[in-house]
């Protein structure tokens, strides 16, 4: 079952994405933009891991290859036709192949360790990594009932947290002096995911979320307010790479609890988002698409076109979502309808 709230955050976190790439410099959204990555992680958390334990729930284990398989085809047929894509297209423009290296690299998802050849697929080397640790997670819980520890749970997921957040600080240190330095190595980008993943234990292992309703709004508020070191400090500086990465994603961790109840409880937030809501939705239902291709047509619609600014941006913007909705459906959604008969 689909929560509206989450694919109207993924709609505002590819749009944020698409922004901090596009042309419109010095805007408040641009620098924030580079954060909509972190809004991704936070509520691929909380959805990625809510598969695991909703079936640990309704059968007392977890079939893990069975969640392999299903991420596989999600993720793997629209990330390897933008590489073959990518790789024939360089070469019918420039008549030259990119690197093998570089390509071996971004197929196997190492690019964030070993480098590659695009600017943007780290966070999916990110996720990649995040799917497989789960998946191993998922597989020891399920042979010794870990997930019903909940105090053993709750306090594994704060002390990894808290080690991401000093792996991340030690490195930070290292590059202190450098006016921007950006983080993409999974170890050190895990927070985001690991407030996902607490979120979505609470909701299913304990009654806490009963508390909430009627009190989202108020999570909302404080959420937003956790925002500001993203518009308070560069991207890539060195308090946002510290403790500023870190308020932001608590503060998208409290925005998504805010987001998973939106139901007749919640009235002034099924409003907020009613109106733009249903658009901001089916952005966000296609993200993973329009994330894949949206740099492709930034340097298309640049190369081609020559008008200000706002107008190659629009052009660039609205290309974005129709080229990444087109191919959700040409290539996504049919591979999600075989993974179905697959797994049946």
């Amino acid at each position: 079952m689909r929560i509206k709230g989450l694919d109207v955050l993924r709609g505002l976190a590819i749009l944020l994405v698409i922004l901090r790439h596009g042309t419109l410099d010095n805007t408040p959204l641009k620098e924030f933009g580079w954060l909509g990555v972190d809004l991704f992680f936070v509520i691929s958390g909380v959805l990625v891991s809510g598969i695991i334990f909703k079936e640990y729930l309704e059968s007392g284990s977890v079939n893990v290859k069975r969640f392999l398989i299903r991420r596989g085809f999600k993720i793997y047929p629209s990330f390897y036709f933008f590489i073959l894509f990518s790789i024939a297209f360089h070469w019918f423009s420039t008549h030259a192949f990119y690197d093998p290296n570089l390509i071996f690299k971004e197929a196997c998802y190492l690019q964030n360790y070993l480098g590659g050849i695009w600017l943007h697929t780290w966070s999916l080397d990110v996720e990649e990594h995040f799917y497989i640790a789960l998946g191993v997670f998922a597989f020891f819980a399920s042979q010794t009932k870990l997930l019903y520890r909940k105090g053993l749970v709750i306090t594994s997921l704060l002390l990894l947290l808290i080690i991401s957040i000093i792996l991340r600080y030690q490195f930070s240190i290292l590059h202190k002096n450098e006016s921007v330095f950006f983080i993409i190595k999974t170890h050190l980008r895990t927070d985001g995911l690991l407030i996902g993943i607490l979120i979505s234990y609470i909701h299913y292992f304990t009654n806490w979320y009963q508390r909430i309703i009627g009190k989202e709004i108020y999570f909302l508020i404080t959420g937003i307010i956790f925002l500001l070191p993203g518009f308070c400090y560069a991207g890539g500086s060195f308090e946002i790479n510290t403790y500023g990465l870190t308020i932001v994603n608590i503060g998208f961790g409290l925005i998504t609890i805010a987001a998973m109840h939106t139901g007749s409880t919640a009235p002034l937030i099924n409003r907020l988002i009613n109106i733009p809501g249903t658009l901001l939705s089916f952005i966000g239902k296609n993200s993973y698409s329009i994330y894949l291709w949206h740099l492709t047509v930034l340097s298309t619609v640049n190369y081609i076109f020559n008008y200000s600014k706002p107008v190659n941006f629009s052009i660039y913007l609205i290309l974005s979502i129709l080229l990444g909705i087109l191919l959700t459906y040409v290539i996504e959604k049919p591979f999600l309808r075989f993974r179905e008969r697959v797994i049946k």
